[in-house]
C-alpha cells in the first residue's frame, strides 16, 4: 500500500510525497512508533523498502483489509499515475488534488477503486486498475457504485493483459472484463470522423509506457476486436484532457462531434424593401444556413431503460425515445 494514516496530523499521508532519503527515513520512524496507520483498518504499519523491493506500507499483522493484498505491479502502477497526476497539478496544469487509494464504500472484494481525480465544476474521475478480469458480479458492483456516486469511470488495464492477434496487426482478443469496460472517446480517429469510438488504456509500469486502443469493434464473436488506431507513448510524453477525463497521445486527433443534418431554407429573390449588400448581391446562400448545436442526446446521454439513470456510456440506444440501455443493465440481461 501506498498510503497512511497520520494520527498526529489526522490526515492521510501519500507515500510518493516521502520518498526522497531523509523522508524515508522519517517515514520509517513514523511507523516504527505507531503514529502511521492503515487507513482503512487502522493496523500499524511498517515500512518496506530495499535495492530489490519496491518502496511501499505493509501492516504489521497480516490482516483481512483490502490493502493488505495488492501486488507489487499494482502499487508500482498506482504511484506511476499519482506521479503523472501531481506532477500536472504542481505545475498548475490541473486543480486537483489527486487521491491514492481511496476508501470507496459499497464495492464487494476483488474491486476498488485505486485514484480519484477531483475537478473544480466536473465530475471526478475514478481510476481503476486491473490486471486481471473480473468476476460478473463484482464487476457490475464496481461500474454501479463508480455511476451512483457521479463518478467518470477510467479503467486502465496493465500491459500483461494486452493481447494482440497473431499475424494480425491491430487486432486483439478482449476478456470479459476488458469488453464490458470499454469507454467512448473522442481521441485517436481521423479528423473527418464523427462522433464516439469505443476505447481501452494499458500500462506498462516496469517501462513506463502507455498504450490506447481506438475504435474498437467486434470481428469475430466473442472476443476479436480490430481498432482504428492503436496509439503509444511514454509516459513523460502522455497527455491529459481535462474537457473529456482522457488520456492522450501526441499529435493525435480529435473526432467531430456530429450535428443533425443543416436544413437549408428555399432561396428566394430578394424583395425590393430587403437589404441590399454593397456589391448589389443578395446574401450568400451559407449565410442563411441557421447554426446549430450539437445534438443532447450526444453531449447529454440518454435515459437507461433499466436504471433510469442519464448516461453517454450506453451499449444500445435509440435517440429518438430517449432511451438506452447502459453496459451495467447491459452485462445484466436488460435488452
Amino acid at each position: 500500500m501506498l498510503t497512511a494514516w497520520d494520527i498526529e496530523k489526522e490526515c492521510v499521508l501519500a507515500l510518493p510525497d516521502y520518498e526522497e532519503i531523509a523522508e524515508l527515513a522519517a517515514m520509517r520512524e513514523w511507523a516504527r512508533a505507531g503514529r502511521v496507520v492503515c487507513p482503512v483498518c487502522r493496523e500499524k504499519l511498517l515500512l518496506r523498502a530495499g535495492e530489490k523491493r519496491c518502496v511501499h506500507l505493509a501492516h504489521r499483522v497480516l490482516a483481512d483489509c483490502p490493502h493488505a493484498h495488492v501486488s507489487v505491479a499494482i502499487i508500482e502502477t498506482r504511484r506511476l499515475l499519482y506521479r503523472f497526476f501531481q506532477d500536472r497539478i504542481q505545475r498548475g496544469k490541473l486543480i486537483g488534488p489527486i487521491e491514492l487509494e481511496p476508501n470507496v464504500s459499497g464495492l464487494s472484494d476483488g474491486a476498488c477503486v485505486d485514484l480519484i481525480l477531483r475537478r473544480e465544476a466536473r465530475p471526478p474521475v475514478a481510476i481503476v486498475l486491473l490486471e486481471a478480469g473480473l468476476k460478473p458480479d463484482p464487476r457490475w458492483m464496481l461500474r454501479s457504485v463508480i455511476r451512483e456516486q457521479g463518478f467518470a469511470f477510467r479503467p486502465v488495464f496493465l500491459s500483461s493483459t494486452l493481447k494482440p492477434k497473431e499475424d494480425t496487426a491491430g487486432v486483439f482478443l478482449l476478456n470479459p472484463t476488458q469488453r464490458d469496460m470499454t469507454h467512448k472517446s473522442l481521441f485517436g480517429l481521423s479528423e473527418d470522423d464523427y462522433g464516439m469510438r469505443d476505447a481501452l488504456h494499458f500500462v506498462d509500469y516496469e517501462r513506463a509506457h502507455w498504450t490506447s486502443l481506438r475504435g474498437l469493434h467486434l470481428e469475430h464473436p466473442p472476443q476479436v476486436y480490430g481498432t482504428e488506431s492503436v496509439r503509444h507513448s511514454p509516459m513523460s510524453e502522455l497527455l491529459w484532457s481535462e474537457s473529456q477525463a482522457e488520456w492522450t497521445h501526441p499529435g493525435e486527433p480529435r473526432a467531430k462531434i456530429a450535428a443533425p443534418p443543416a436544413i437549408v431554407p428555399a432561396f428566394t429573390p430578394p424583395q425590393r424593401h430587403q437589404a441590399i449588400s454593397r456589391s448589389g448581391m443578395a446574401p450568400h446562400r451559407a449565410q442563411l444556413q441557421p447554426k446549430y448545436e450539437p445534438a443532447a442526446w450526444i453531449t447529454g446521454g440518454l435515459v437507461c431503460i433499466g436504471c433510469q439513470v442519464r448516461t453517454n456510456d450506453w451499449s444500445m440506444a435509440t435517440p429518438g425515445s430517449d432511451g438506452c440501455v447502459c453496459k451495467t443493465c447491459f452485462a445484466k440481461g436488460i435488452r
